[in-house]
């Protein structure tokens, strides 16, 4: 079992761990993308789009093919070669993309700049042409030098959900660009998070406390004002400490898993290791939570993700350059000792010219097919990988 999150230097040698993955991965793709990024969305079962983060300085938008032989069934792989990412369609952003959100059922994505509150909407390339073309800027009628958080809902993709902090969290046309709602929220926390809940529902963190503000679209106001849903729970002062957050969320994962309500968990990680993961149903309640580190470190792209086929499963990056599974099954609601990952991703760190200094941005679960996680890391490295446990019973 693998330890838990700690401060020691960890580099196995290449040819070792090389050698050891193959008993720990069913599959493993690495690539190198031209820059790092820190976002990584599905726009189909077999693509993914990445984006450049750079400042002062151009950034490729890309729509990669996932390699065949990560999607095919037991039975067919071996008659597949396609080891190898490869590129559908791009572009040049003359900002850093912070964040990328696909349209349901669209060729058409959302991005989010790293300096500014706006959305920009993005049309994928067709068969005919493989450029990526800009549709329209939505600036934020409150604009700041701070990123904006997107979400749209899979039922109503016409409308976009953003803002960089409560108070100027609006709702918009996508293809016209008209804002139709001005939520005007009168905290003005900054956000880590926008996420949906149902086709009029909306979850949001703040970046600095943890806590949660579910938005109801209709009724244009906060569900939960008055819910201590962070600072009751973190047992100590959360001054200094960093967000981020998640939803397993049957709504969003319809599309794969047949699911249509909105019952799930929200998880959230804060940058000393702690995770706390609430019913969607009760935020004033903490259903679970655990520590990761022992808190002298500090993590930096902090992510979190459930995994779509196994509810107990948990995946948390941002640390160092490792990828972590945690099994969330044996977790209670009061803070624990440190917990162990059950698997890590050490690959990163260790097929790196750069292991000292690298560090993962940002890693995803693949929504249909079981075990395939991708990870995206600061030396431009972007790896495909499943990973086998144990208990084979596990997805």
């Amino acid at each position: 079992m693998a330890a838990p999150l700690k401060t020691e230097n960890f580099e196995p040698d290449e040819d070792d761990w090389l050698f050891s993955s193959i008993r720990r991965y069913k599959q493993l793709h690495m690539f190198d993308l031209h820059q790092p990024t820190r976002t990584i969305t599905y726009t189909g079962d077999n693509t993914v789009c990445v984006a450049g983060f750079e400042t002062n300085t151009k950034n490729e938008i890309l729509e990669l093919f996932i390699p065949d032989k990560m999607l095919a069934s037991e039975e067919n792989e071996g008659l597949l070669k396609d080891r190898d990412f490869k590129v559908k369609n791009g572009r040049f952003s003359d900002q850093g993309v912070h964040s990328i959100c696909h349209i349901a059922n669209t060729r058409k994505i959302l991005t989010t700049d790293l300096n500014s509150n706006s959305v920009n909407v993005w049309k994928l390339g067709t068969a005919e042409s493989s450029v990526i073309e800009k549709c329209l800027n939505i600036p934020n009628p409150k604009p700041e030098d701070q990123p904006s958080y997107a979400a749209c809902s899979p039922v109503e993709p016409a409308s976009v959900v953003f803002g960089s902090n409560l108070a100027n969290i609006v709702v918009a046309d996508i293809e016209t660009g008209q804002i139709s709602q001005k939520l005007g929220f009168k905290e003005d926390s900054r956000l880590c998070g926008l996420q949906t809940l149902d086709a009029n529902t909306y979850i949001a963190c703040c970046q600095g406390s943890g806590k949660l503000h579910v938005i109801d679209k209709q009724k244009v106001r906060l569900c939960t004002p008055d819910t201590p849903v962070c600072t009751d729970y973190a047992k100590e002062d959360t001054n200094g400490l960093q967000w981020c957050f998640s939803v397993r969320n049957n709504f969003v994962m319809s599309n794969c898993s047949g699911y249509s309500d909105c019952d799930g968990k929200i998880g959230r990680l804060a940058s000393n290791g702690q995770v706390f993961i609430n019913d969607i149903r009760k935020l004033d309640q903490v259903l679970l939570s655990a520590n990761i580190s022992s808190g002298v470190q500090s993590g930096r792209h902090l992510t979190i993700q459930f995994c779509p086929f196994h509810d107990g499963m948990i995946s948390v990056s941002g640390f160092d350059a490792c990828v972590r599974l945690y099994n969330t099954t044996n977790w209670s609601a009061t803070l624990n000792l440190l917990e162990e990952a059950i698997f890590t991703h050490e690959g990163h760190m260790t097929c790196s010219n750069q292991s000292e200094h690298v560090f993962v941005l940002s890693h995803t679960w693949h929504p249909c097919q079981s075990r395939l996680i991708m990870s995206a890391a600061s030396d431009g490295s972007l790896h495909a990988w499943q990973y086998i446990l144990p208990d084979q019973n596990t997805d």
